[in-house]
Formats: C-alpha cells, sequence, structure tokens
C-alpha cells in the first residue's frame, strides 16, 4: 500500500507487543559530541557514524 512493507509493520509490531521494554518497543539513541576548537565539532552516532560541523 503506497509503497509501505504492511507484512513488515505486523512483524515489528508483533515484535514491540512482545518485549514492549526491549530494543524494539525502547530504542536506545545516543551520540557523543567532542569540541574539536572554536566552532568546530565531531559527532559519532551509535552505528559508528561520524559526522563533522563548524
Amino acid at each position: 500500500m503506497n509503497g509501505i512493507d504492511v507484512d513488515r509493520l505486523r512483524k515489528t509490531r508483533a515484535l514491540i507487543e512482545g518485549d514492549a521494554n526491549g530494543a524494539f518497543g525502547n530504542p536506545r539513541y545516543e551520540s557523543t559530541v567532542v569540541w574539536k576548537n572554536g566552532y568546530r565539532t565531531v559527532s559519532y552516532a551509535m552505528d559508528g557514524q561520524e559526522v563533522s560541523g563548524d
């Protein structure tokens, strides 16, 4: 339906309902920001992705 995988949505919902306090029901997001100097930063996402900022 409109490019949405309804079966995948059902499976995801079942995972959330099966363990409401688990990784699917209660996802954890975190990042780390390091000030390099002045206005330069580097942020690290949970998956290891590095994002430079000014």
